[in-house]
């Protein structure tokens, strides 16, 4: 893939949970790794959950493979452009190392 294509910033966030005095924790999210991707969305499509509708926007990632990035897993989230998006499935598209291939999904947790 040239390097053209990898235009749109990216910033991939994990979670990080802190014990507080009452014996739960606290949820935290860090901006861990700033990348160059390749963003496309694809689809929207509507979901029924606990009686409610809802209409999340589905897409994929495209990264330049590093040891930081192959970190990324679905337990992470991504931001783009100010929009938080769910990591679904991070794969290395042909098994060489070079891109990673992520299905997303809008609406990440804040």
């Amino acid at each position: 893939m040239p390097a053209g294509r990898l235009r749109t910033r990216v910033t991939f966030q994990a979670e990080t949970r802190t014990p507080d005095d009452g014996g739960g924790h606290s949820v935290t999210w860090g901006n861990d790794l700033q990348v160059w991707a390749d963003f496309r969305p694809e689809r929207g499509f509507e979901r029924l959950a606990a009686g409610h509708v809802s209409s999340p926007l589905a897409g994929t990632l495209r990264v330049r493979y590093s040891d930081a990035v192959a970190a990324v897993t679905a337990a992470w989230r991504v931001l783009i452009a100010g929009s938080l998006w769910n990591i679904r499935s991070v794969a290395d598209e042909d098994q060489r190392r070079r891109f990673l291939m992520m299905t997303i999904e809008s609406g990440g947790s804040t």
